[in-house]
């Protein structure tokens, strides 16, 4: 991996951070309680608390195993991450098509920013 990746994807990590702060502190649950469309089957605070950890816990286990393959499979795992600076622009979207702020909004602007800085660097990784 070269230095300018990596800070690239260090600045993405504190965005994501940033995002999930500002989406939390927003209420962001609260204005779209369908996006959460398991929430219907899982009845207990510690039933969602088990199931999400360890659905995110098997997720980071796939892409544990496709980073360990190295070579060219490291690609897989950093593609799937790199879609989501274009997948989180959907806070601003809402936010430009109501007219007023929607949780997320903020940070959510800069996701593509980083987005291109973030794939132009890994076509750089994949040459």
């Amino acid at each position: 991996m070269t230095n300018s990746f990596q800070v690239v994807f260090l600045l993405s990590m504190l965005l994501n951070y940033l995002h999930g702060a500002e989406c939390i502190a927003t209420k962001f649950y609260e204005k779209e309680p369908h996006f959460y469309f398991f929430a219907r089957y899982l009845k207990t605070i510690p039933q969602a608390t088990y199931f999400v950890f360890h659905a995110s816990f098997w997720l980071f286990l796939v892409m544990a195993f496709f980073l360990l393959r190295g070579g060219n499979w490291i690609f897989i795992p950093l593609g799937l991450y790199g879609t989501v600076f274009f997948t989180e622009l959907h806070h601003a979207l809402k936010g430009i098509r109501r007219m007023k702020y929607y949780p997320g909004m903020i940070t959510s602007f800069l996701f593509p920013i980083l987005g291109v800085f973030y794939w132009i660097e890994l076509v750089k990784l994949w040459q």
